[in-house]
């Protein structure tokens, strides 16, 4: 009758009957990778029953590749720590709305990616190894508003270089400017190099650093 149970009890009160374990009223398994996919083994054997729904909550590091075959056990959140940190791999997370801990490793990542990884999960992003970000204005912006959000779904953005593509106003700029202390790289539709310079058209004009 226990709604929070741990995997390894589960197995444990299988092993004591030939009937089958009614789990119906389990919502959150706990225990180790190895411990949950035996107790879900359990349930396919149909020796346990009533496993389909339970959030799970694994208590070591599991890669990529595990945390897609836990999801695919149950329709409820799973909380992991992932193991892995390079975002070519992270990517591959197949489902969101899990609550996975994740450090991104790579120093260098796409603002789209960033944000697309920052929906997988309903824990921060710790992406303090990032030092820049590339993409289009929209894209490393989005980034960069999700580092400065209250409460942040990326962290460790404030320090960033960003190199953007296509062109940016100087509104835009300044509004880029004031999420990141890194070097901003760019083009910009801005026609008047001199309107640049200016804080938002402040007279006289104010040198923002933007343009050199």
């Amino acid at each position: 009758s226990d709604t929070t149970i741990a995997a390894s009890d589960i197995a444990a009160v299988d092993a004591l009957t030939t009937g089958a374990v009614s789990a119906a009223t389990v919502t959150t398994i706990t225990g180790t990778n190895t411990e949950v996919l035996a107790a879900y083994a359990l349930n396919t054997a149909t020796t346990t029953t009533g496993l389909a729904n339970e959030a799970i909550t694994v208590s070591d590091a599991v890669t990529v590749a595990q945390a897609n075959a836990l999801n695919a056990l149950t329709t409820g959140a799973v909380t992991a720590t992932i193991s892995e940190g390079d975002m070519a791999t992270l990517a591959g997370l197949t489902e969101t709305g899990h609550a996975y801990t994740v450090t991104v490793t790579d120093t260098t990542a796409t603002g789209l990616s960033l944000t697309q990884l920052d929906a997988k999960t309903t824990v921060a992003v710790n992406a303090s190894a990032v030092t820049t970000i590339t993409g289009t204005l929209a894209q490393v912006d989005a980034a960069l508003d999700a580092n400065a959000a209250t409460p942040a779904t990326i962290t460790g953005l404030s320090d960033v270089a960003v190199t953007y593509t296509g062109n940016a106003t100087m509104a835009e700029l300044i509004t880029l400017d004031g999420l990141t202390t890194g070097l901003i790289t760019g083009a910009t539709a801005v026609d008047a190099t001199a309107l640049l310079l200016a804080d938002n058209g402040a007279t006289p004009p104010v040198n923002t650093g933007l343009v050199t």
